[in-house]
This record gives C-alpha cells, sequence and structure tokens, in this order.
C-alpha cells in the first residue's frame, strides 16, 4: 500500500495488474487516465487523504468530520455505532469508528470501484476496506 512507510505496493491480481501498468505508463508519460477528478469528480477514499492541501478534523456528537480544502470534500466518520445503511458504494465509502484513548480506530468500507487509491492511478475492487488509526496529539505547551 503506498501510504505504508516501506512504501510496497499489494501483489495486484488481474486485471487490476494490467491495469495499473497501463495507468502509471499514462501517469509518467504526463497523461494520467481513468482520473475521476479529471471529470470533476471527487477523488474518492483513500486518495482524498493524499491530496496536498489542508484539512480540519472537527468532531461532534456521534461522528468526526473531515473537511477538506480540496474542493469542498467533506468525509464523515461515524462514531454512534450506526451501521451502513446503504450498500452501494460511494466516493468517500462508509466509515465507522470508535475511540481508543487517544486514537480513533477507523475502518471504512463500501467504497467505489472506479475511484483509484492515489495519484498513480492504484485500482482497487468494491471490496477495499481500510483501516486508519488516527492518534490525536496532545497540544504543545508555550514556549
Amino acid at each position: 500500500f503506498t501510504f505504508d512507510p516501506g512504501r510496497t505496493l499489494p501483489e495486484l491480481k488481474p486485471p487490476f495488474d494490467r491495469l495499473y501498468e497501463q495507468r502509471m505508463r499514462a501517469f509518467k508519460a504526463g497523461e494520467p487516465i481513468d482520473d475521476v477528478t479529471a471529470d470533476c469528480l471527487p477523488p474518492g477514499m483513500p486518495h482524498i487523504q493524499v491530496v496536498p492541501y489542508p484539512f480540519e478534523i472537527v468532531q461532534t456528537p456521534g461522528r468526526v468530520l473531515l473537511l477538506f480544502e480540496y474542493a469542498g470534500q467533506v468525509r464523515r466518520i461515524y462514531t454512534d455505532g450506526r451501521a451502513v445503511a446503504d450498500d452501494d458504494p460511494t466516493y468517500y465509502g462508509f466509515s465507522a469508528g470508535h475511540w481508543e484513548g487517544d486514537t480513533l480506530a477507523v475502518v471504512t468500507t463500501h467504497i467505489r470501484a472506479d475511484t483509484q487509491v492515489d495519484f498513480s492511478g492504484l485500482p482497487h475492487s468494491d471490496a477495499l476496506r481500510i483501516t486508519e488509526r488516527i492518534r490525536r496529539m496532545p497540544a504543545k505547551s508555550g514556549g
């Protein structure tokens, strides 16, 4: 997965291996293909997490919101124990989280298969399941 410290990719199986190879050739040639953002559509998950623009995290009762400056996108992480209400995949999928001390543990499913993992065009199926751990850092004291 491109977000891990080792920068290793998962082993891609057909047809995803050929699709990624085709996308990488186009990406390296400066002509990316199959990028939904080129059609002014949302980047999807987890692609939105690597856009080079700031985002704000807002915690409210029952959910955490990620407000992205990129294209005014909003991602919702439900912390009220709800289950997915609709099996239809969406650009950002369905994210359910819970707090483990100062860490928000999140699982996201139901992500549209026509989105990409990152800028390189790394494909995924509609069975993609993302697990995140977002740690709240203590505020730094003045000085």
